[in-house]
């Protein structure tokens, strides 16, 4: 994944948001890598999170969402069945 962003961010019309926990040993290389980063806790579903998840997608125009894992999952379905 950190290579996938290394290399998007090389693409001057591209902007890659990412939201992810800042835990090791992704989250501080993907707050680095990305554009905008949303920190999002690890290990417990939060509808405090998932507000502000819905407000970066769309304060940032994300057109695109990538997740892998229950978690991350969870937050994306979520997403969708909120109209996002």
């Amino acid at each position: 994944m950190s290579m996938l962003l290394d290399s998007l961010r090389t693409r001057p019309e591209l902007r890659v948001s990412v939201a992810s926990s800042l835990t090791e040993p992704f989250g501080p290389t993907f707050a680095r890598l990305a554009h905008r980063h949303l920190s999002i806790p690890e290990g417990r579903f939060s509808p405090i999170a998932l507000l502000r998840l819905l407000l970066f997608i769309k304060k940032n125009r994300v057109t695109l969402i990538h997740s892998h894992g229950f978690g991350a999952g969870l937050y994306s379905r979520a997403c969708r069945l909120m109209g996002v």
